[in-house]
């Protein structure tokens, strides 16, 4: 069912000139008022870099549980380190999320430094270079979104000044045979922010949720990677834009390995609706809030304390 999620090659984004660049944008309309999801082939990520981290995140994950544990995540609110199996409930009233993270952010936080594991020498050069062309590419996504909107490629600047993002390595075990209806690899959830850019192998399980017809799959496509819209879009395009429910359960019956980067913007940015979404007959449907005041909400609501 991949024929409902469009493939945008952005190509043109660094090829092409002012032309080529608002017919992409319009396409990138259509893909953003459906599912708000969409592939993207002529990305930034060199097919070879892609290799190497996906190779990196296999022993990481497959890492003695003692080195593991002393890069754990060490703050309930701040994703950068190891979280076990069951840290996250994504889905109310669904079993912890059977998935383990490893997450890191920007470089120059000393409060919150990344944590690297010491037998891995290799993994933080290659992460911090997949992190930098991840953010580099969703800036220049963010410039696109504002074309698809009738407003200046500049409109998000300042929300893409010193912008919060994460990356964040998964692995997911394969789906146990007897696991009940509650059980998930990541329960059903929409995005915080406002880009997610994901890699995924090809074990598949990802799987989008549309009103009329149900679940349906977003299977990897090779060379791409799979973008979708958070929940800030639909803030600021007053539900023009769509924040589409999602969700992963692995039956592929071997390991699944993803690595979502989430671009969330300044945490002082505002958000609110912008003035090509509104009308006096479609008036802002929802009050203005702060990248950080959103954000901080949200990842509180999903992590399980009790988890470990």
């Amino acid at each position: 069912m991949n024929r409902h999620i469009p493939v945008l090659d952005l190509a043109p984004l660094s090829t092409g000139g002012p032309a080529a660049r608002q017919a992409l944008a319009v396409q990138l309309r259509e893909a953003c008022s459906t599912y708000g999801f969409f592939y993207i082939t002529g990305h930034a990520v060199p097919p070879a870099l892609m290799a190497d981290v996906f190779a990196q995140l296999r022993q990481l994950f497959a890492l003695p549980r003692a080195d593991k544990l002393a890069i754990a995540r060490t703050h309930p609110l701040i994703e950068r380190g190891w979280e076990p199996l069951g840290s996250q409930v994504l889905e109310p009233g669904a079993r912890p999320d059977l998935k383990e993270a490893f997450g890191i952010g920007p470089l120059g936080d000393p409060d919150w430094p990344n944590l690297w594991p010491e037998a891995l020498p290799e993994l933080e050069p290659l992460l911090m270079r997949y992190f930098a062309l991840c953010r580099d590419q969703a800036i220049d996504l963010m410039r696109l979104l504002a074309l698809s909107l009738d407003l200046p490629d500049s409109q998000f600047d300042s929300f893409c000044t010193e912008p919060l993002c994460g990356l964040r390595a998964l692995h997911y075990p394969p789906q146990p045979p007897k696991a009940d209806a509650l059980q998930r690899g990541a329960g059903a959830h929409t995005d915080f922010g406002a880009l997610t850019l994901l890699a995924q192998d090809d074990a598949g399980g990802l799987e989008l949720f549309d009103p009329d017809a149900g679940w349906f799959a977003a299977d990897p496509l090779p060379g791409t990677m799979v973008v979708n819209l958070g929940d800030m879009i639909p803030r600021w395009t007053n539900d023009r834009y769509r924040s589409t429910v999602h969700r992963v359960i692995n039956r592929s019956g071997r390991e699944r390995y993803s690595l979502p980067f989430f671009f969330d913007g300044n945490p002082a940015a505002r958000i609110e609706c912008l003035p090509t979404c509104q009308s006096p007959d479609h008036p802002p449907r929802y009050p203005p809030i702060s990248v950080a005041e959103h954000i901080g909400a949200m990842t509180e609501a999903v992590y399980n304390p009790a988890a470990g």
